[in-house]
């Protein structure tokens, strides 16, 4: 299953801007638990109005591109642990 048939083309963007603005998040004072709601809350609304419109269908989309955000910083934080 390929996770890209899902996510249109146009939120492709909207994944690496959450990567980018998760680590500045993390350099913040905020807490690191609550990180990945405040990008959630983000993602959902960045993708309503990526897509112009607000429907389940683009909040699904966004929380995609959360996941996939999330899911990438993972996998480099578990790379860096391995060394």
């Amino acid at each position: 299953m390929d996770i890209m048939q899902f996510i249109p083309e146009n939120l492709i963007m909207l994944i690496g801007g959450l990567y980018i603005l998760g680590t500045f998040i993390k350099e913040s004072n905020i807490k690191n638990k609550y990180i990945p709601f405040i990008l959630l809350v983000i993602a959902m609304i960045s993708s309503c109005l990526f897509m112009k419109e607000l429907s389940i269908e683009a909040v699904f989309e966004g929380i995609l591109c959360w996941g996939t955000s999330i899911g990438i910083n993972q996998i480099q934080v578990q790379n860096r642990k391995d060394k």
